[in-house]
């Protein structure tokens, strides 16, 4: 009997072999910004019910969901992007063969466990040794790129593990958000723009390193400066409020940042209308982000 991956097996790069298969290092949880804001506030990524027609859909089984794939046309799923090394979501766990989603671009999943999970009606899969789409050779693991790959991993993620957060475009048309959202279309600037504020207006440190790059050099990470300089635009019209000082200041900015972060931007720029001027509320803002990163921005450097 034909095993179910095999239609969607690729071949190893070898020696004399160009290969089928792509280099599987990362893999991302892809979000909306609401449940981005709950996840950095939770300091994990958790675990929700599969609602999709899968399999799966009626063992209540719950999971993270995870995928390598990068969307042209904009993902279904949000514009925050949490990554990881692959490596360490399979470190100690067992993998699961569940099925195959054939939307326009075939989707193939496997369930990723430390659990026993033999009532389910998944397969066991070795990617040491079976001829599938996704592969082990020594400590590199590959995939077949020509599909979409998901990973459902059955158990709360720790941010912790996450080596990098981005911003990315959502699709102009299709959502997978129960009743839809409101950033179709959205290139991610928006969400970039609140979670940095949600960042700095709470002092969340915890995630610097997601957000910093270190090469060539030690500098904010093209996502941060966006956010950043996102924040900035969205709170600067004019400014002749009473404020002056800067004790005065910051308070304001870190309240006007706060109400920028959970979606209200009207009320934001009402709070940020009471800083004395644009200038006086483009250094607070430096400042505050060179204490919170210790770095600087290069987006606030006019």
């Amino acid at each position: 009997m034909t095993k179910p991956w095999k239609p969607y097996a690729c071949t190893v790069p070898s020696s004399g072999v160009t290969g089928t298969c792509s280099v599987l290092s990362t893999v991302h949880h892809v979000t909306h910004t609401e449940p981005a804001l709950r996840i950095l506030a939770d300091g994990k990524v958790t675990r929700g019910l599969i609602y999709d027609e899968s399999i799966l859909n009626d063992s209540r089984t719950t999971v993270v969901w995870l995928s390598p794939n990068n969307w042209y046309d904009g993902s279904r799923y949000g514009c925050v992007q949490f990554s990881f090394d692959f490596a360490d979501i399979v470190a100690r766990r067992k993998i699961y063969w569940v099925e195959v989603r054939e939307y326009k671009r075939h989707a193939y999943r496997f369930i990723i466990s430390d659990q026993d999970l033999s009532k389910l009606p998944i397969t066991p899969y070795d990617a040491t040794k079976e001829e599938g789409p996704l592969r082990q050779v020594g400590e590199v693991w590959y995939w077949n790129s020509e599909h979409t790959a998901e990973f459902l991993l059955d158990s709360s993620l720790l941010l912790h593990y996450c080596k990098k957060i981005d911003f990315i475009k959502h699709h102009d048309k299709f959502c997978a958000a129960p009743g839809g959202c409101g950033e179709l279309g959205h290139d991610g600037t928006n969400p970039a723009g609140r979670v940095l504020a949600f960042l700095l207006s709470r002092g969340f440190r915890g995630f610097n390193d997601n957000l910093i790059v270190t090469d060539p050099k030690t500098a904010l990470s093209t996502a941060a400066e966006r956010g950043i300089l996102r924040a900035y635009e969205q709170l600067s019209a004019d400014l002749s409020g009473p404020i002056k000082s800067n004790d005065n200041v910051d308070a304001a900015l870190r309240a006007a940042l706060l109400q920028l972060a959970i979606g209200e931007a009207t009320l934001a720029q009402a709070t940020a209308k009471l800083i004395g001027s644009d200038d006086l509320l483009c250094g607070r803002l430096r400042e505050l982000v060179k204490r919170h990163f210790k770095l600087e921005a290069t987006a606030l450097k006019f």
